[in-house]
């Protein structure tokens, strides 16, 4: 799929905070300050962050029929969060309920399913963004919940990009291969699946330094080929997080959203869980840390 350059203006990223910080005093965004929680489970690293704001966070139920629509927040943006338009496939927004200053949303301009994998388009789209992000806003990130399972909240095809923790390491950054260095043995680099402490089947690739779209994307393939091959072969649902940073992307397969309202998206399941209440804090005690990571995913074999 041929793409085209995407160009971004170069205050993209102080744009976008002064928009953030007009909306949040209008109360139009949804943000409260959160202070992170680190926890040790097993060898598995937790950030728990809570905020009131998740509470206002529209949600289509797993039948809603605008799941499926060409209806939705989307489609009919206020113009007051879109940032810009990227590209001709997709337009950037400011996140409605927020864990960090800012966040953002980037959604295909026309409908498409959230249960689509993410395309060339889609990547370059997403790695633009955080490219022209970083020099403000420092290193972002960017997660896709592919299905309902894995915690997409709407049926439009969307991602999410916030910043990447500096002080909080993720385990995605533990994986070693030689495509990281080396830009040529990226395309047959082995899949790492077995990092320390990691209960759930995961799959990473790291990516080399100034990765172009294509790499990414191909790399991003072979993860969720990997994924699915898991599934089928366990029989454990189809739906799966992913998780890309500027140097790595990691899949997730999934089998549950949560239990008794206690769940995570793409970020939660690489160890950065946003919360809603104490009650939902409480619930991940309840359930066990890490043994709720693997029944939300999968169980490493």
């Amino acid at each position: 799929m041929a793409t085209a350059k995407i160009t971004l203006p170069e205050d993209l990223g102080s744009k976008s905070l002064l928009m953030f910080d007009d909306l949040v005093s209008r109360g139009k965004i949804f943000y409260s300050e959160s202070k992170g929680e680190i926890v040790s489970h097993n060898g598995f690293e937790f950030e728990f962050r809570i905020s009131s704001a998740l509470k206002r966070k529209p949600y289509l139920e797993r039948d809603d029929p605008k799941r499926t629509a060409d209806t939705g927040p989307f489609l009919n943006p206020d113009p007051d969060f879109v940032v810009a338009q990227v590209g001709s496939h997709h337009a950037l927004k400011l996140n409605l309920c927020c864990m960090y200053r800012p966040a953002f949303v980037l959604y295909t301009r026309l409908f498409e399913p959230q249960t689509q994998d993410l395309n060339l388009v889609d990547v370059e789209a997403a790695r633009a963004v955080m490219a022209a992000l970083k020099p403000t806003l420092g290193p972002q990130m960017m997660i896709y919940n592919c299905g309902v399972d894995a915690g997409s909240s709407q049926g439009h095809k969307h991602v999410q990009i916030f910043p990447q923790p500096t002080d909080f390491p993720l385990y995605p950054q533990k994986a070693t291969s030689d495509s990281e260095a080396d830009a040529d043995k990226m395309f047959d680099a082995e899949i790492i699946s077995r990092i320390p402490g990691v209960p759930n089947l995961h799959f990473v690739l790291r990516l080399p330094q100034a990765a172009i779209p294509e790499q990414a994307h191909h790399s991003l393939q072979r993860l969720v080929s990997a994924t699915r091959k898991a599934q089928t072969s366990g029989g454990k649902g189809c739906d799966y997080n992913a998780i890309m940073a500027e140097d790595w992307i990691c899949v997730v397969p999934r089998r549950l959203v949560g239990r008794d309202g206690v769940g995570a998206n793409g970020a939660g399941m690489i160890g950065l869980v946003w919360l809603r209440d104490l009650a939902e804090r409480d619930g991940w005690d309840s359930f066990g840390l890490t043994d709720h990571l693997v029944q939300l995913g999968v169980p490493r074999t």
